[in-house]
C-alpha cells in the first residue's frame, strides 16, 4: 500500500470514528437519561406514583414518559408502565397530568400540549395488593 493509501485510510477511519462516536452519545442522551417529572403519595402515604420523563423529545417530539407505582409499606413497585405525552418539544410540567385518589383507586390522567387527552388510568388498590 502506497503513503498516499495509507493517509487516506486513516482519514477515513478517523473520520467514522468521529461520526460514530457522535452519534453514540446523542442517541444515548436523546432516548435514555431520565428526569423526574413528579413523585406523590397517595391513599395516607401508602403507595408513591413516581413519573420520569425518558431521553429527550426530538425535533418538537413527544415527551416518553415512565410511571412506576411503589407500595410503601412492602417497600416495592407493584406496577409500572410506559406512554407518550405529545408536548411539542416543551418541558412537562403540572398541567400535563391530573392525580387523583380515593379510598378504591388512583386515578392517572395524562394531556397534551394542547388539553386534550393522551391517556387516562385506574389503579385499584385490590389489583396492587
Amino acid at each position: 500500500m502506497s503513503k498516499t493509501a495509507s493517509r487516506i485510510t486513516i482519514v477515513i477511519l478517523s473520520a467514522l470514528t468521529l461520526l460514530f462516536g457522535a452519534y453514540t452519545g446523542v442517541h444515548y442522551f436523546y432516548n435514555y437519561s431520565t428526569t423526574e417529572w413528579f413523585i406523590e403519595d397517595v391513599n395516607g402515604d401508602k403507595y408513591t406514583v413516581i413519573a420520569k420523563e425518558v431521553g429527550m423529545p426530538f425535533f418538537d417530539g413527544n415527551s416518553h414518559v415512565s410511571i412506576a407505582i411503589k407500595d410503601n409499606d412492602k417497600g416495592r413497585f407493584v406496577t409500572s408502565f410506559s406512554c407518550e405525552i405529545d408536548n411539542e418539544g416543551k418541558e412537562l410540567s403540572d398541567s400535563n397530568y391530573d392525580l387523583a385518589a380515593n379510598d378504591e383507586y388512583i386515578r392517572l390522567s395524562f394531556f397534551d400540549n394542547d388539553g386534550s387527552v393522551s391517556g387516562a388510568y385506574r389503579f385499584y388498590y385490590s389489583d396492587l395488593a
